[in-house]
C-alpha cells in the first residue's frame, strides 16, 4: 500500500479545516465502520465511487483539507451512498458542518508605480490575466474537482437506474412464480433491497421476520443466489418469505431480533463479528 501511496504524494494546501478534528474523525470512523459491515475493501469502495484511495483514506481519517470543502463533501456524500450510510441524519450533519466553512476569496495585491508627475506612489490593481497567472494551480485543482463531481453523479444516477430496472424484472418474475416478497414495516427509514431473480419452482417458503435493535449487516443466500444484503439501522423491521434452507449472515449479530414461522428464537450470543448460521423452518440447522 506504501508504494500505490508513494504515487499519490501529499500536497501542502491552503484550504481551510472544516469543524473540529474530533468532529472529522467521529464521521469517518462511522464511515469505516459501515465499510466494514458490508465487508468492503478500499479499493472496492473506490471501483464504486472512481474516488482515489488516497483520498477514501484521508476522509476515514478526518484529513479534509485535500481538496476545497464543496468536493470533500460530494466525495462523502459518494463514499457514504457506496457502503450504505446515505441517511438524513449524516446529510444534516454534512449540511450544518459546511455551511460553516467560508473560503477566503481571492484578492488583488496592488502594486507601486511612480506618478509622473511627481505626486507620489499611486496603488494599481493587476489586471485579469495576472491574477490568472498567479492563481494556475487552484483554478486547476478547480477544474478536476467539478469534473470529478459530474462523473460522480453521473455514475450514482446510472447506478440507481440499474437498481430500479432490476427491481422491475424481479416484480414481474414474481408474478409468475412464487418468487421471495420483501417488505419493511414501519422502518426508521427506507433502505432498498438488492434482488436477485431465483428460480422458485416448486419452492417451499418459511416466513421471516426480522427487529433490529443496533447497526447489523444481513445477507440471505439460497443454493448459490443471493437473495438479499443490505445493512439496517436501529428500529428497522423487515418481514418476508423466503425458500429454505438458506444460509444467513449477520454482522454484528447480537442486535438481531428473529422469528420464522412465528416462532421467535433465541438472541444470537457472541461479539459483533459476522456470524453465519443455516435455517430452516424449525430454527438453526446443524
Amino acid at each position: 500500500m506504501d508504494g500505490e501511496h508513494s504515487l499519490y504524494p501529499q500536497r501542502k494546501t491552503t484550504y481551510p479545516e472544516i469543524g473540529t478534528p474530533e468532529l472529522r474523525r467521529q464521521i469517518g470512523k462511522e464511515l469505516k465502520s459501515a465499510r466494514e459491515f458490508q465487508e468492503m475493501s478500499l479499493e472496492q469502495v473506490m471501483a464504486y465511487t472512481k474516488i482515489n484511495v488516497r483520498f477514501l483514506e484521508n476522509i476515514e481519517e478526518g484529513k479534509w483539507n485535500f481538496l476545497p470543502p464543496t468536493y470533500v463533501k460530494a466525495f462523502i456524500r459518494a463514499y457514504s451512498s457506496a457502503v450504505g450510510l446515505q441517511t438524513d441524519k449524516l446529510s444534516n450533519r454534512l449540511d450544518e458542518l459546511f455551511q460553516h466553512v467560508v473560503v477566503a476569496a481571492a484578492v488583488f495585491k496592488p502594486y507601486l508605480s511612480n506618478d509622473p508627475d511627481g505626486e507620489g506612489a499611486k496603488f494599481r490593481s493587476k489586471g485579469l490575466m495576472d491574477w490568472v497567472e498567479q492563481n494556475r494551480a487552484l483554478l486547476f485543482y478547480g477544474l478536476i474537482g467539478v469534473i470529478a463531481v459530474i462523473l460522480v453523479s453521473i455514475y450514482l444516477m446510472r447506478h440507481n437506474e440499474s437498481e430500479i430496472a432490476g427491481s422491475d424484472d424481479a416484480d414481474s418474475v414474481a408474478s409468475t412464480a412464487a418468487a421471495p416478497v420483501i417488505s419493511t414495516e414501519a422502518p426508521a427509514r427506507r433502505d432498498s433491497v438488492a434482488m436477485n431473480s431465483v428460480d422458485t419452482v416448486a419452492v417451499r417458503t418459511m416466513a421471516m421476520s426480522f427487529t433490529f435493535l443496533d447497526t447489523c449487516f444481513v445477507k440471505i443466500e439460497h443454493s448459490d443466489s443471493i437473495l438479499y444484503e443490505r445493512t439496517h439501522w436501529p428500529g428497522n423491521n423487515m418481514n418476508f418469505d423466503t425458500p429454505y434452507p438458506i444460509r444467513l449472515s449477520l454482522g454484528n449479530a447480537p442486535s438481531a431480533r428473529l422469528s420464522i414461522n412465528g416462532q421467535q428464537l433465541p438472541a444470537f450470543p457472541g461479539s459483533r463479528r459476522v456470524q453465519v448460521v443455516n435455517l430452516g423452518p424449525g430454527g438453526i440447522i446443524g
